[in-house]
């Protein structure tokens, strides 16, 4: 067995794969390492896999948006067929509600409005005629019941305050973008991590950028928004469309 390979790639989730599917699509004799035991075995599978494209940054959002297309034809982005059947795209609309965690999506709008994107901003009644089945009061039922539920199950919670809930660990960065950088220091080493909340829509889009850089060693402008560097130079991307919000970065 031949060991020699061109590039070898720390993950084999989907940004990872994507990344050694793009470098292989240029003649790369790749490797992907990963602690589990199967591609796409431990976040990427758990993750929501929503594709959407509301994001504070114009570069945050024409990565997703460039991605969008490829799941809308998952099976002509392989190039193969699966025997076992390919991951399903269903194609549907999403509902965003403003609020001050999200600064009412002034930033996301302004993004989709760069890039062309449609969209309609539909005001209160305007929503309420439109979905009338949604009652926000269904969502503070759910939440009483669930903490109700851990009291029952641990009497001690019910001291506690909770500030938030999540499950699982989210590689964030301090502007909840990730890092893509080659510039880092060290000959042929690239970082593509720190994808937080919307690394699985954006995979495709940036295998293909990455493995670009890394091929060619010129820079795509698109990553020049995601540099390490710029923590250092106080240049946060300010990606903040999440209606959440991490750590002491609030």
């Amino acid at each position: 067995m031949n060991h020699d390979f061109d590039a070898i790639i720390i993950g084999a989730g989907v940004i990872g794969v994507c990344t050694g599917f793009e470098l292989a699509k240029r003649g790369y004799r790749t490797l992907n390492v990963d602690r589990r035991p199967a591609a796409g075995s431990g976040s990427t599978c758990n993750t929501c896999a929503i594709i959407r494209l509301h994001y504070s940054t114009p570069d945050g959002c024409a990565m997703a948006r460039e991605s969008y297309f490829h799941w809308l034809d998952w099976g002509r982005y392989l190039g193969v067929p699966d025997e076992m059947g390919l991951a399903k795209y269903v194609n549907t609309g999403c509902l965003v509600v403003k609020n001050d965690r999200n600064h009412d999506l002034v930033n996301v709008m302004a993004s989709l409005d760069e890039l062309h994107v449609a969209y309609e901003d539909l005001g209160a009644a305007e929503v309420a005629a439109r979905f009338p089945w949604i009652d926000a009061r269904a969502y503070a039922y759910y939440l009483k019941h669930q903490a109700e539920a851990l009291v029952d199950l641990m009497p001690a919670l019910g001291r506690v305050r909770f500030m938030r809930i999540w499950a699982g660990l989210a590689d964030m960065t301090p502007d909840m973008a990730p890092i893509l950088d080659g510039d880092l220091g060290f000959g042929g080493l690239y970082l593509d991590a720190g994808w937080g909340y919307f690394g699985f829509k954006s995979g495709p889009v940036a295998g293909k950028y990455m493995a670009e850089y890394m091929a060619t060693g010129e820079r795509p402008e698109i990553l020049r928004t995601f540099q390490l560097k710029r923590f250092l130079e106080n240049r946060y991307s300010g990606e903040t469309a999440s209606a959440m919000k991490y750590g002491h970065w609030d």
